[in-house]
Parts: C-alpha cells; structure tokens; sequence
C-alpha cells in the first residue's frame, strides 16, 4: 500500500511477463512456444483434454516448475518440450564436464561452479535459466531506461519477470505501447499489463 505515484496526476502499472522461464528456455532450445498462454498449454499435455478447470491451470503451473527446476520425470518425456529441454540439460552437462565451465547466453561469461556444492546436471542449468533471465532484463531495462529519460514517468521496481513503473497520466498512452513494444521483444516474451493508484491494488487490464 505504500507504493503510491509521485504525481498528481500519475498510477502505477505494472508489466508482468507470461509464463517467463518457460519461454526463455523456449527461446534458448529453439523451441516454438504459442503465444496464448503456456500453461494452458502444456497442461493440456498434462492432463490429456483440451479445455483446463481452474484447478488443473494451477495443477499445471506446479507441474512445470517442478520438472524445470527438480527434474525431469521420464513419464514427462513423451512431452516433446520436456524431451527437448532434457536433451538440452544433459548437453550443457557434457559442455560444462569437457570445458571445466560452460558461458551464459547473451553475455558469454564463463561460469565454473567451484564453489558450488553438490553440482549436477539440474543445477548447471538452473542456473544457466536464471542468469539468461538476468541478462535479458539488464537489456530491456536499459532501453527502458533510455525510452524514459526525457518523461515524468519512472521505472521504479523490478522483481524477476515483473517491471513496476510510476507512470505520470498524461504520459499513459505512449508509455503503454512503448514500453510493451520493448519488453516484449517483438512478440518472443508477451507481457500482461496491471494498472492502480497503489501496487496493493493494482488490477489487470486489456491493451
């Protein structure tokens, strides 16, 4: 509630990315992603039907994050993006056993894990996902940043795969549009749009 905009006439909106590791990971794997909803998606694959209750979505959203980040059961296999995604664990596994390290995706720095205990397969690329993630948003915030630097809007927030901006009325519709076009990069990474007077309140909204 005490995130409130500095302006008279000013709200908060907040960009908040579909479905983001999934995607990245998409991206990375050279894997074609719908751009409705992920989730909807893959528990389709899931659960073997065509229309999700609201409570296989959120089924769904569990199942995902659980193979991401603590493996992939082989009855997930037959899956063709988690057949892939495996595929591509193990690659960066033999990568990082041959080289002694393996590099992140954009900018090429060479990750060694030394102090990591316990290293494994699972590991490498979690954190291979969540620095690809970091670096990602380093370059959209920059021309964010860049985008803004003449306006009474500002970027106040940035949590994992959501970007909070203190947003000054008169200025609404073009940083809409522009900011969107930005984030989104060019349609790879869909973002759904918030809007309030506070980040308590704040409510999704159709652009």
């Amino acid at each position: 509630e005490s995130f409130i905009s500095r302006h008279e006439y000013g709200m908060l909106i907040e960009f908040d990315y579909d479905s983001y590791h999934l995607r990245l990971i998409g991206d990375l794997i050279k894997y074609d992603l719908p751009e409705t909803s992920v989730h909807t998606y893959l528990g389709k694959q899931y659960f073997g039907k065509d229309k999700l209750t609201e409570e296989e979505y959120g089924k769904s959203k569990e199942v995902s994050f659980r193979l991401l980040y603590g493996g992939i059961d082989t009855e997930f296999e037959k899956i063709p993006f988690f057949k892939a995604v495996k595929k591509h664990i193990f690659s960066l596994w033999r990568k990082y056993k041959r080289d002694g390290h393996i590099e992140s995706v954009i900018a090429g720095k060479k990750l060694h894990f030394n102090n990591v205990e316990g290293i494994n397969p699972q590991k490498i690329f979690n954190y291979m996902i969540q620095l690809y993630e970091t670096e990602q948003n380093m370059i959209v915030s920059e021309k964010v940043f860049e985008f803004l630097n003449r306006l009474r809007t500002r970027f106040i927030m940035y949590t994992y795969d959501s970007f909070l901006f203190d947003v000054y009325s008169p200025e609404m519709p073009l940083v809409l549009k522009k900011i969107k076009e930005i984030l989104e990069s060019d349609g790879d990474f869909p973002a759904r749009v918030y809007t309030g007077l506070s980040y308590d309140d704040i409510k999704l909204i159709n652009t």
